[in-house]
């Protein structure tokens, strides 16, 4: 049972690491498509220029992955921030999850206020 626990939370190749690369990458990248979607849309309604709008959109793409590869990814520097995350007390750690709520519940009406202005903007002819 040791062994196995240690499996799987051991920080170079364990399963819940595996499992948190391939879930990180999956949101960051849908995250980062859709935001290349609504700025290739409004470029492309505003420009008319498909091969402008979409070159745009990718250099954000890119723009925004770098920061990702170079800080958290590479070198694997979040095992540093996993064991600076697991010796941290029970009051830092409600004290961030509270942060954490209120930045995601501030944050959908946000989203649906951005996403339904930059549909207006492609769709409605809105400028």
């Amino acid at each position: 049972m040791e062994e196995t626990l240690q499996d799987i939370y051991n920080y170079k190749t364990g399963i819940h690491l595996t499992m948190f690369n391939q879930v990180f990458d999956g949101l960051y990248s849908i995250y980062l498509s859709l935001i290349l979607l609504i700025v290739s849309a409004v470029l492309f309604r505003i420009t008319r220029s498909f091969l402008f709008s979409a070159s745009v959109g990718v250099v954000c793409f890119v723009v925004c992955w770098i920061p990702l590869n170079r800080y958290v990814l590479n070198d694997k520097r979040y095992i540093k921030y996993f064991k600076e995350f697991e010796r941290k007390d029970e009051a830092w750690y409600k004290k961030w999850r509270r942060i954490a709520v209120i930045l995601i519940v501030l944050q959908l009406p946000v989203m649906a206020i951005g996403a339904l202005l930059a549909f207006m903007i492609v769709f409605a002819g809105l400028d």
